[in-house]
């Protein structure tokens, strides 16, 4: 899990999750939000909700148990009602793994005192933010790689540690070593899963 592993728990830790909150994951499907569920329950959380915008691989999440509820988010207006509908009285920790637009509307779903916690662009690098949905909330970028070395290996050992007692795992796509060029196209695609080639 590696790299994705840190990114996930060096924001997690930093919110601070208190027992019983409740944690929305943005960009859950991926490898890193998959594995942002399974540490944010580890640190806390009452409730883990994990929003993304496919309804195959959000439906996987709730199958395998490591996300409580999904919103599948359009795009649209619509999203922030259905993020609202699971947030019950409002998250009280956002990770953020996308920025842009999904954040802007998180934040409008967020309880006084959140913490949002944002780590990833992949829905854009630039927002324009009313700074009303913010008041009485915690915005905060972090930066999880560019870490001292003995820093960098204390987070990994760490790591490895609550991986193997938490048993946390991701979904797998493997190809065979001489299909790379398929395995190369489908990491494009976003294949919400870890992908690697098996050389025998």
């Amino acid at each position: 899990m590696g790299i994705a592993a840190t990114g996930a728990l060096v924001p997690l830790e930093a919110a601070s999750i208190q027992p019983g909150e409740n944690v929305l994951i943005l960009g859950g499907t991926g490898t890193l939000g998959q594995i942002a569920l399974q540490l944010a329950r580890y640190l806390g959380a009452g409730r883990v909700v994990a929003a993304g915008r496919s309804e195959k691989a959000l439906a996987r999440l709730t199958e395998r148990g490591i996300a409580d509820a999904t919103v599948c988010l359009k795009g649209d207006d619509t999203d922030v009602a259905a993020l609202k509908k699971e947030a019950g009285d409002g998250f009280d920790v956002v990770l953020d793994l996308v920025c842009g637009q999904p954040m802007l509307k998180a934040l409008k779903a967020s309880r006084w005192g959140a913490r949002i916690m944002t780590i990833g662009t992949g829905a854009g690098h630039q927002v324009n933010l009313d700074i009303a949905d913010l008041l009485f909330k915690t915005l905060s970028c972090i930066g999880t790689g560019q870490r001292p070395p003995a820093d960098r290996r204390q987070i990994w050992e760490r790591l490895l540690t609550i991986a193997t007692e938490q048993n946390i795992s991701v979904d797998y796509s493997e190809f065979a070593f001489e299909d790379s060029p398929q395995a190369w196209t489908s990491q494009v695609d976003g294949p919400h899963a870890k992908i690697y080639a098996k050389i025998r």
